[in-house]
């Protein structure tokens, strides 16, 4: 299998691939199942979002026969032992590619919800992913990132995966608002080439989940201030 762009691909003729190994000729194809995820020449991850709905919606079928016999925390429980590993298995590197796979995947989430809580169509997501205590596929899916983020940056992951993160005092020796807030480096992005791309998202999950509790640390403190500020106003009235 060759992985390119469409237009890349469009000038390679089935005729033209000619691999052998050992006496044998590779066979030319443009998607093949490893490890269980479905990779395509052109990594856009359809055909592997086809593979995790299918094998969900048989799944849910075993889930709509034994709902009458089960209560709502024992088939949460088989969801969340037959169901989630679905779509958690290697989403860090197809989760996310196209707004409308990742539209798919909600819906079907929805109406697993619907299954195991019995509820009409016209019930609120909301209410259905509190009462179970599901995340959001996407939420979901951000977890996982900034999870391999933490174990990246602390030796907890393979060598390989950690030496992809670097802070920003790491590349150079002077002295930047970057470098004293200990943010990562973000790493150059090459077209055609979906470890960069998966690195940058990493990345970028990184820098986001260290802005978004920067800021909210200066809320609580100025709220703090402002509270502090009242009191002394109260006393001297």
């Amino acid at each position: 299998m060759l992985v390119g762009t469409s237009a890349r691909l469009n000038n390679v003729h089935e005729n033209d691939f000619s691999v052998r190994i050992d006496g044998n000729d590779l066979e030319y194809v443009d998607n093949f199942k490893c490890l269980g995820v479905v990779i395509d020449n052109q990594l856009k991850w359809h055909k592997q979002v086809n593979n995790v709905v299918r094998n969900v919606f048989c799944k849910l079928a075993l889930l709509r026969r034994v709902k009458p016999y089960l209560n709502v925390d024992t088939l949460n429980v088989l969801y969340k032992s037959m169901v989630q590993p679905h779509f958690d298995y290697c989403s860090l590197a197809w989760y996310g590619r196209f707004k409308e796979d990742c539209h798919r995947l909600d819906v079907i989430q929805k109406r697993c919800a619907r299954v195991i809580l019995g509820v009409n169509y016209y019930t609120p997501s909301n209410y259905m992913f509190q009462e179970p205590r599901w995340s959001r596929l996407s939420d979901r899916n951000d977890y996982v990132k900034a999870l391999m983020i933490y174990k990246c940056l602390n030796g907890l992951a393979p060598q390989y995966l950690n030496n992809m993160f670097n802070y920003v005092h790491d590349n150079h020796d002077r002295v930047t608002r970057q470098a004293a807030a200990d943010l990562l480096a973000l790493p150059p992005i090459f077209h055609g080439i979906t470890l960069s791309l998966l690195n940058f998202r990493l990345a970028i999950v990184a820098l986001s989940c260290g802005i978004i509790l920067t800021r909210l640390l200066e809320m609580l403190l100025m709220f703090s201030r402002l509270r502090q500020c009242i009191k002394v106003a109260i006393c001297m009235k």
